[in-house]
């Protein structure tokens, strides 16, 4: 009788505890603009900032690279994120929100948390130029909760953006994209 009791209350304590509540997050808003940039179309110090000589696209076993493009002749994205937003959903048991949004600017976009993926007009996946986190960036610019990053060089004009999140404690299954803007 006493087990009986004790379950019942087991029972009865756990289902009245309060769980945690997360507010819905419209990943539409995690991307607030992703814009198509030329070489010729970079600023001087944003030119000095691109490191790579060329985009060459991986194959799944990253071997040599394959499709390269010299840099000069590649796509750029300018794009602004709502780091708010992104931290929410890119948030786990292994980075907590407070982590992703305030150490270092570039933990929000890692290999170990989320990854860049473009589409060309087709809907086709534009091929990973950067192992672990699809594409290279650079140029960060952190300001209050908007970062200001340009993701490049890509070796196709890109149609769509899409942040692939690698591990998400709350929202499974979110994965942030825009349609990018000429």
């Amino acid at each position: 009788m006493k087990q009986i009791i004790f379950i019942i209350s087991f029972i009865v304590f756990f289902s009245c505890t309060e769980k945690e509540n997360k507010k819905s997050i419209n990943p539409s808003d995690v991307i607030i603009q992703a814009k198509l940039l030329s070489f010729s179309e970079l600023t001087d110090s944003e030119k000095e900032n691109t490191n790579f000589l060329k985009s060459c696209c991986y194959p799944e076993n990253w071997n040599q690279g394959v499709d390269c493009i010299e840099k000069e002749y590649a796509f750029y994205v300018k794009t602004k994120i709502n780091i708010n937003l992104l931290g929410a959903i890119s948030e786990s048991d292994t980075f907590t929100i407070d982590k992703l949004i305030t150490s270092n600017p570039n933990s929000l976009y890692g290999k170990y948390v989320n990854q860049w993926e473009f589409e060309d007009q087709n809907g086709i996946k534009i091929c990973e130029t950067a192992k672990f986190i699809g594409h290279n960036d650079f140029n960060l610019k952190r300001n209050d909760s908007i970062d200001q990053l340009i993701i490049g060089p890509l070796p196709k004009k890109p149609k769509k953006m899409i942040i692939k999140i690698k591990d998400s404690k709350y929202y499974k299954g979110i994965s942030p994209e825009k349609q990018i803007i000429n």
